[in-house]
């Protein structure tokens, strides 16, 4: 008879060996992520689709992803925004004070309507971090208005606008002294 590679216990079933092919969640615990996290990796290496909609990544190509990582290594690849000569990746993801300013809501508020899980985000250590694309979704589903400058307008802009204001409301106090 043929000999089984699973060994089983009470807890599931263990594989003799490791299986080269690991789902989303599986990949992102091997490279001790979370499934949020690994989502919005920009160096995730591509996954197979064995059949439409059933994605794995190869454990290989994770070990090398990390390997570079450990390294130093930037990429080659002229398609990676991380690859020499070309601009770093855009920002992926707000931090609480970024979003309580978007949003003109305190930071503590951000935080509570994040734990009682009505705003997406994710845990990365003991810092809690908001995907811009699930954030922008979440506003156009819930109605949320921004009452800063759009996603990808430079800080400058923003700054330029609030000290017009400063400077409007600083000449109207000094006229009535």
């Amino acid at each position: 008879m043929g000999q089984t590679n699973v060994l089983s216990s009470d807890k599931g079933a263990y594989y003799a060996y490791p299986p080269r092919l690991l789902h989303e969640a599986e990949a992102a615990r091997y490279i001790g992520m979370t499934v949020a996290q690994f989502r919005v990796w920009p160096r995730v290496p591509p996954a197979v689709e064995l059949s439409p909609g059933e994605k794995r990544w190869d454990r290989v190509d994770l070990d090398n992803l990390v390997d570079q990582l450990k390294a130093g290594e930037r990429s080659t690849d002229p398609g990676d925004p991380t690859a020499d000569g070309l601009p770093p990746p855009p920002r992926s993801v707000f931090t609480p004070t970024e979003l309580a300013k978007r949003w003109n809501y305190s930071q503590s508020t951000i935080l509570a309507r994040f734990r009682a899980g009505l705003i997406p985000g994710f845990k990365a250590g003991s810092q809690v971090r908001f995907p811009i694309k699930l954030i922008l979704a979440y506003e156009r589903e819930n109605g949320v208005t921004p009452t800063i400058a759009p996603v990808g307008a430079t800080g400058s802009e923003s700054k330029n606008a609030n000290s017009d204001s400063t400077s409007t409301t600083r000449r109207k106090r000094e006229a009535n002294r």
